[in-house]
């Protein structure tokens, strides 16, 4: 988001008028999307001291950071992503089939503002993960267990009365995760291919589903699989 998008469009819209201590709440919406929305000068995102800069330069709002980190946190208002986060998204794009499916496509929606996940955090996040992750040896009997055709498969593992199959909503997308849709590619273009972190994201989905089916955890396997894997 370019920061010009954000400037003031009359005296009136920055509140000027309203004691100091009132302003914050109304200048939210603002200094929100500067902190995550907005890139510096040096291509990344704004630090607290940029934006105190901008804020103080286009809506005469000055502020110490202190301040500015007090109201982040009574917001809600974060950069990191956490570790619970990162696995969904990691789970959510590790079953999406298309080529242009990317991280640039994920954002998480808070209460009061939406943000996009940092790539090189999750690019160390998943590198870690799968320079320790150890593949869990076979267990005895599973392969010799798989004996039903798939159709015939979802109705061993029974289900709830008010749900239509045993695969409702383990996997599913959690709500405060929107992914959008990859674009139709035209005519005659070719797909540009995974990115370097989708290819991390598969390698790391196709190495927790062979962990799966190698401990015979066959219902958690197909639930973490769309239905074209499943079958």
């Amino acid at each position: 988001m370019n920061p010009a998008s954000l400037l003031a469009q009359s005296e009136d819209a920055k509140f000027l008028n309203v004691p100091y201590d009132k302003r914050w709440e109304p200048l939210k919406p603002v200094i929100v999307q500067l902190y995550l929305g907005c890139k510096g000068e040096n291509g990344k995102s704004m630090t607290i001291s940029q934006v105190i800069i901008w804020m103080r330069d286009n809506y005469s709002f000055y502020a110490a950071e202190t301040q500015y980190r007090r109201w982040f946190k009574q917001w809600g208002v974060r950069k990191r992503t956490l570790t619970s986060e990162k696995n969904d998204i990691i789970r959510a794009l590790g079953k999406r089939t298309h080529e242009q499916a990317s991280t640039s496509s994920v954002t998480l929606k808070g209460d009061s503002y939406d943000k996009h996940v940092e790539k090189k955090q999750l690019t160390r996040y998943l590198g870690d993960q799968l320079r320790h992750q150890t593949i869990e040896p076979l267990s005895p009997g599973v392969l010799s267990s798989w004996t039903l055709p798939y159709a015939a498969l979802p109705n061993a593992f029974g289900q709830k009365p008010d749900q239509p199959s045993p695969f409702p909503t383990t996997g599913a997308t959690p709500s405060y995760l929107d992914i959008r849709t990859p674009e139709e590619i035209s005519p005659g273009r070719q797909p540009a291919g995974l990115s370097p972190m989708m290819q991390l994201i598969r390698e790391k989905a196709a190495r927790d589903r062979t962990s799966l089916l190698l401990q015979g955890r066959s219902q958690e396997l197909l639930r973490s699989c769309e239905n074209d894997d499943r079958v």
